[in-house]
């Protein structure tokens, strides 16, 4: 019996039993008196509920593990029973009914929590009088993947807050909306605001579990309490102004591997790499045993009360630490997947299926059966990471793995050298959201300077785990992103930009220049290498002149889509796409940040810009509104060698350069880009390929001081556990 355990411990009036973030070590249960419960703010701390005699405290933690989640005192005498974890554990092992119970209690509890937590910290909501009343008339809702919270055109009834879990927000009018939302979030406070039908359609991408508040309940408050209304109206203006990222980051990812090209320690040396980012659970079918103290339970059958238990213990553990990092069951047989892996992938934000990059037939069965569990995701939530061969110099023919968009699809494809700590570290950044993003600007010959700033990245250990690339930057990131090797890109620039001819003069019906030269370069650059097997995540981004849109490149040779995005109009001829005529990318984007932004892969964003800060000026007076080229052309050939205009070159692309400023300016007037490196390149034009290894010397000077001061700047934090 638990009333029989531990040692008994008084507690004088206002004497702390234990304070948040502390670390667990005992479970307490209350023999007489009362406690308050506190949540910690930054100056203060806000009372959010009490326990009495017979309650248990501190038995999630102890079960889950973390540090604790809130501060308890004494309210006046108080006497507990202090319950070391290993006996808690024991006791819980011998009576499984009071485990299911104190699992629910506690899950209430927790949950509880976080919905304090979430007023107080994103709606600023710091009176303890609103807080009691919204946590006392709240509902639960529990959702499974795929079901329907409201869709659009609904009536608002209430507004919820989101506990665990994830939420697809989507909507095709009046304004297109497909986002989804983690814990921590609000949605459909608008609604009940506005009196107005639910303008969007609303669906659990995993297991989730909802606070409800209703309409007449938050009326009822916002009228006592006036302040929660404008704290509501804050938080909503402030979305308006700053809309939150496409996807939320991922806390709880399962990780499956099918293959036995990963050895058995893949998966814990990916979670201690997550956890350099934060506080991170390791679960496994045996560890799950483990800690619910039944051998066999993390395999319960669905609907058993083990099953029960099992969804509560992976729902607390999803509450209480910042990642959860779940390790299915690899595959033995061919009678289906285990019941531990359905249960991780349902409680999952993300999915990464570890495989070979060509599977046999048993991972290929067993790759469809976890797609097929995963049919109501979202792409992005599904992932593949393909192991291949130590001694791989590229991977090949791994495109075929992104599915049609008819079927459950494959959202990205990660590809890693077995053994290599380096594409470990990587995959672990990805899948939390950890990831570094590096977009490489347009800008002519200067571009391949940022090669050289790739080496001062290299060099201070900043690691790259995505790249973009606009115009000459979609070349240089494409290189990167081929041999992920700083040597290897080094020598690219070297052997294939240096002294680059591509003047193939034709009619100029369509373009000054034919673009044979262009095209043959980039097929001896790049041969047939297609974008999906590239070491680096890629894309590069052209211009459809058909709809007015920028376009990006994620799929498809690598070297059609720099040839899109380098096709400079009038010069070089435009590319047809899938109908599309597309153009040079830095017509609208020219550095490329946007995809960056939107990928929940990605944290730190880093833009490297070559493009002069400037455009050509006239070197001598010039009024004349008619210029003859005969005459500039014998300027420019003549004893000074100067004309007073630019050549059409030079014009088109400061016009293009012009043209993406705008975009350019309000990418870098938001919090998005942690580090704009600006290389200056002075004397260095936006035509000359005749000086690659000054170039790189160039960005190379001008990037390491710039990314030496940012290292040690506070901007730079979320990098220092990379």
């Amino acid at each position: 019996m638990l009333a029989t355990l531990g040692r008994t411990r008084s507690l004088a009036d206002g004497e702390p039993l234990f304070h948040a973030g502390e670390p667990s070590g005992h479970v307490f249960v209350i023999d007489a008196g009362t406690v308050d419960i506190f949540h910690p703010l930054e100056s203060e701390e806000l009372r959010i509920g009490q326990a009495g005699v017979g309650e248990v405290l501190g038995e999630v933690t102890a079960v889950v593990g973390g540090a604790r989640t809130a501060t308890v005192r004494a309210n006046g005498a108080v006497t507990v029973r202090e319950i070391d974890n290993r006996d808690f554990d024991h006791w819980l092992q011998a009576a499984p009914d009071a485990a299911i119970r104190l699992a629910a209690e506690a899950r209430e509890r927790i949950d509880r929590t976080r919905v304090v937590q979430v007023l107080a910290d994103h709606l600023g909501v710091a009176n303890a009088e609103i807080i009691t009343a919204i946590t006392e008339q709240i509902n639960w809702h529990h959702l499974d993947a795929g079901e329907i919270l409201f869709t659009q055109g609904d009536p608002a009834d209430a507004a919820y807050i989101v506990v665990a879990g994830r939420l697809h927000i989507s909507a095709t009018e009046p304004t297109p909306i497909d986002v989804e939302i983690g814990r921590g979030e609000i949605v459909g406070e608008l609604g009940i605001l506005e009196d107005q039908p639910r303008s969007a359609t609303v669906k659990a991408s995993r297991r989730t579990t909802l606070a409800a508040l209703s309409r007449p309940s938050f009326e009822e408050i916002t009228t006592e309490h006036p302040t929660l209304m404008l704290q509501v109206f804050r938080r909503i203006v402030s979305r308006v102004l700053r809309p939150p990222p496409p996807r939320p980051v991922a806390g709880s990812v399962a990780v499956a591997v099918i293959t036995p090209d990963a050895d058995p320690d893949f998966v814990a040396r990916l979670s201690a790499e997550v956890a350099r980012h934060g506080d991170t659970l390791h679960l496994d079918r045996k560890r799950v045993d483990t800690f619910l103290g039944r051998r066999g339970i993390a395999d319960a059958d669905a609907a058993s009360a083990g099953q029960v238990r099992v969804a509560e213990f992976l729902h607390e553990a999803d509450v209480i630490h910042r990642y959860v990092v779940l390790e299915t069951s690899r595959p033995t047989d061919d009678t289906g997947l285990a019941a531990w892996t359905n249960h991780a992938v349902q409680a999952a934000d993300r999915i990464v299926i570890v495989t070979s990059p060509h599977p046999t037939g048993a991972e290929r069965r067993h790759l469809e059966e976890l797609v097929a569990a995963c049919e109501a995701r979202l792409a992005d939530d599904v992932w593949l990471a393909c192991i291949h061969p130590a001694d791989t110099r590229r991977p090949t023919a791994t495109g075929g793995f992104r599915r049609p968009a008819a079927d459950p699809p494959i959202g990205r494809v990660v590809h890693l050298r077995a053994g290599s700590h380096r594409h470990e570290t990587r995959l672990a950044r990805l899948m939390t959201g950890n990831g570094v993003g590096v977009a490489f600007s347009g800008g002519g010959g200067r571009a391949v300077a940022e090669v050289g700033a790739v080496q001062a990245m290299e060099e201070l250990g900043v690691p790259i785990d995505r790249v973009v690339g606009t115009s000459m930057g979609s070349i240089v990131a494409g290189a990167l992103a081929m041999d992920d090797d700083v040597d290897q890109l080094v020598a690219f620039a070297m052997t294939k930009l240096q002294g680059i001819k591509l003047v193939d003069v034709t009619v100029p019906v369509v373009s000054i220049l034919k673009g044979s030269l262009l095209a043959d370069g980039l097929e001896r650059s790049f041969g047939e290498q297609r974008i999906e097997d590239l070491w680096l995540d890629y894309s590069c981004i052209s211009a459809d002149i058909t709809v007015s849109q920028t376009h990006e490149h994620r799929s498809g040779r690598l070297r059609d889509a720099v040839r899109a995005s380098i096709s400079l109009p009038g010069v070089f001829p435009p590319v047809a796409h899938d109908g599309h005529f597309l153009v040079d990318g830095g017509v609208l984007e020219n550095l490329p940040i946007s995809p960056l932004v939107a990928d929940s892969g990605v944290e730190t964003i880093i833009a490297i810009e070559a493009s002069p800060p400037n455009g050509p000026r006239p070197r001598t007076p010039a009024s004349a509104t008619a210029v003859s080229g005969v005459r500039a052309l014998r300027a420019q050939y003549g004893k000074d060698k100067k004309s007073p205009y630019p050549g059409v070159v030079a014009t088109l692309m400061g016009s293009m350069l012009v043209g993406s400023s705008q975009a350019r300016a309000a990418a870098l007037a938001t919090d998005d880009v942690a580090l704009h490196l600006t290389l200056e390149l002075p004397g260095l034009s936006l035509l000359d390929t005749d000086h690659v290894p000054e170039m790189i010397e160039h960005g190379y000077a001008d990037a390491i001081d710039q990314l030496r001061a940012w290292l040690t700047s506070d901007a730079a934090g979320a990098l220092q556990n990379s």
